[in-house]
């Protein structure tokens, strides 16, 4: 679809227009706010600002002039001046937020069943990775409390995660 039927569209309020004002522009525009959000924390809003610049567009179609400019200079424009008005309402966010005054609260996770977890593990293995990753006890502390040698515990713990991978678990839910 060219820019004139495009248009056309957007300004008779077709929402195949809209659809396919992201599928020609969507690139360009994320671009152009990609330019202005140079840090990777503003940029974790780029979903946000795009959606404010096709909201622009679809209310503003109408004080679109070609005798100005081309349509996809417009949209960069609209794109720039979003992105540069959202970057300001963040940075208004953090003058404003007295950090000394912030109570930060941890989302309630339930604990993990160890025991469930731990249910396809021999005795001994279970006895370890208890000691390991839930009393966090070192390898050697693990040996001499429970008279082993230091290798046959990594033996043991390298055995369990195994078992544990094999069962669906993976090393980062240990680690």
């Amino acid at each position: 679809m060219d820019d004139e039927a495009l248009i056309a569209k957007l300004k008779a309020r077709d929402d195949d227009a809209l659809l396919a004002l992201v599928e020609a522009y969507g690139r360009l525009i994320r671009q152009v706010v990609w330019h202005q959000l140079l840090t990777a924390y503003t940029r974790g809003f780029t979903d946000d600002v795009e959606n404010r610049v096709y909201d622009k567009v679809w209310t503003r179609i109408d004080q679109f002039d070609e005798t100005k400019g081309s349509f996809a200079n417009w949209l960069c424009a609209i794109a720039k001046h979003q992105a540069i008005d959202y970057e300001r309402g963040l940075a208004a966010t953090f003058t404003t937020l007295d950090l000394d005054n912030v109570t930060v609260v941890a989302p309630k996770t339930a604990a993990p069943d160890f025991e469930a977890l731990f249910a396809i593990l021999s005795p001994l293995e279970q006895q370890i990775f208890r000691l390991y990753f839930i009393q966090t006890l070192t390898v050697e502390e693990i040996a001499r409390q429970l008279h082993l040698k230091r290798d046959a515990v990594y033996q043991h713990l390298s055995r369990g995660r195994k078992k544990l991978r094999q069962g669906g678990m993976t090393h980062a839910d240990f680690n």
